[in-house]
This record gives C-alpha cells, structure tokens and sequence, in this order.
C-alpha cells in the first residue's frame, strides 16, 4: 500500500489583504490557496490526496500554527486536484464544505470510470509537468460536513460568497471575496503557463458561456486561477475564450465518439 510522500516544501508567494493573507502552494499539479486570518485559516480547495501533508507541514513549520487552525477545507468541484485530498483532512478533524450535490459526480459504474480517467490525465499532467509520482486515489463519495448555499457566504467565513459557475462540470462554484476584489474561480478559466483556454471537460457549453459572463461582469481585480496562480484577465482574453466554446460538450465519452467518427 502507498502512502502519502512527505514532499518538499513549495509555495511560491503570499498577497496581503486588510483582513487576511493569501499563501499559494505548490500541489501536485495545481495551485492551492490557504487564506490565513489572525486566529483562523481557510483552504480553497484540498488539491490531491498527496497534498495534504504538504499543506499540514506549511501551516505547522512555516507559519507556526497549530493543524487545528484550518477551521474548513472547501470543495469547489470533485475532480483530483480539487476534491482528492478531502479524506485526507477529514481524517485529520478538519471538515470539508461543498455544494449538495457533490458527491454524485463519480456515483454508479460510469462515475468509477470517470474517476479512473481523471486520475489517469492527472498523472499525465504531472508527469508532462516532470513531477514525480505520488498516490492521489481517493474515495468516490465525499461526506461534506458543511453544505454550501449558492449565493450565500461560506459559513463562519462571511467575506466569501459562493457563486454558482457551472460548464466545467455540472456543480461548480467560485468562491468571491468583494472587499479584496478577488475570487477564487478554480477550472473555470485554465492557464498552461503559456496561454489560457477553456477547460476540460466542458460539460454543458451554454452554462459555460453564462460563468464567462458571471466572472467577467464582476469586474475583480485578481483571480484566483488552481494552475499558475492569481491572474488579472483582460476583456480580449474572455472574447477569446467565448469564442472557443465548442457546440457539443467536451467529455470523455464525446472524446471517444469524436475519434470513432460517431459525432
């Protein structure tokens, strides 16, 4: 059996805020963003099962704080780079908040393939990005301990709202501070390191195309993007980003089609 490396420690900058700081940490092929207030820390997303103790090692050596300090790890999707580590901190007493119906995304026989792609593409991309092989399997159903509401502010956490951006999959949410103009917009947008293109999979393009529109209408100063970190993305890039919206949804089973010549 695998067990979870202790990794080096990597985290490439903080951003200040009047209220908190924003550390970025290095995961296994993502961005993860732990926000720390004076007697409280809030994790944006758990990346992968493996970052975990990366994350538990940052908030213990390098800041100083007791583990029990990260008072909720929110979900915004169930993919492995955003969902994976969830077990991870539970295990740990930490609770994990995410939208109702976050746990039937990998649910039933087509739910345990999907997983099995997603986490087969992620090694892949932590293998074209020269990271070494760590474990990141993780349990398909997720028990939340704290359900958020759209539109309504995490709770205990009342400077972030939730916000309902779907089209990457069916349920995900951003996670929007107004006083620091930032939100935190997971997949929604993905930047390469080179340029910045819609994400994969897209399952519904018309709900995508409306999260475009959400996000850029809010006018934010600094997105908070879960590869290559924070971002500030101009007009151009979102006209360009609509304008690769493909028709049908771009999913594994469409994929397969495509290349079969049935779509």
């Amino acid at each position: 059996m695998l067990l979870p490396q202790t990794p080096q420690l990597r985290y490439t900058n903080n951003m200040k805020t009047d209220s908190f700081t924003v550390h970025t940490l290095s995961g296994y092929i993502q961005s993860l963003y732990l926000i720390e207030y004076p007697t409280k820390l809030l994790l944006l997303d758990s990346g992968c099962f493996c970052d975990g103790v990366m994350v538990q090692q940052f908030i213990e050596d390098t800041l100083n704080r007791r583990f029990s300090d990260l008072q909720l790890v929110v979900v915004t999707h169930p993919h492995p780079d955003h969902a994976g580590g969830s077990s991870y901190f539970q295990q740990k007493g930490i609770p994990i908040a995410g939208v109702h119906n976050l746990h039937t995304w990998y649910s039933g026989v087509s739910g345990w393939l999907t997983q099995q792609v997603d986490i087969l593409m992620t090694h892949f991309v932590a293998y074209k990005r020269k990271t070494p092989f760590k474990r990141i399997a993780f349990p398909r159903h997720i028990t939340l301990d704290v359900i958020l509401k759209i539109d309504e502010p995490i709770p205990d956490f009342p400077d972030w709202n939730v916000v309902n951006t779907p089209g990457h999959t069916t349920m995900d949410v951003s996670l929007c501070n107004d006083s620091a103009s930032m939100m935190y917009i997971g997949d929604c947008i993905v930047y390469t390191g080179r340029r910045y293109i819609t994400p994969y999979p897209l399952t519904d393009p018309t709900a995508y195309r409306n999260t475009l529109n959400t996000i850029e209408s809010m006018g934010l100063s600094t997105l908070l993007m879960a590869h290559y970190g924070a971002k500030t993305i101009s007009a151009e890039t979102f006209d360009m980003l609509r304008s690769s919206i493909p028709e049908l949804p771009r999913t594994h089973i469409n994929m397969i089609k495509q290349k079969l010549g049935l779509l």
